[in-house]
């Protein structure tokens, strides 16, 4: 494997490693409030950052190449 790594550090920066990304939409705002995020209604597109700890498989980071093999 060439580009896998296993992330137990959320504060890790990880090289190429892109932030969610989602349109604005009425529903989306919506749904982030609904679970204490604030969110405005007006603005470009939201960036989803993961800010929980990794645990089991949601910690492994991987290119599709490196999990073909």
């Amino acid at each position: 494997m060439n580009a896998s790594l296993i992330r137990d550090d959320i504060t890790q920066v990880v090289p190429h490693h892109a932030p969610g990304v989602m349109p604005r939409t009425g529903d989306a705002v919506q749904e982030l409030r609904s679970v204490g995020i604030r969110a405005r209604a007006e603005g470009g597109p939201i960036i989803i950052r993961r800010n929980a700890p990794d645990y089991g498989g949601s910690g492994v980071l991987t290119t599709i190449d490196d999990s073909m093999r």
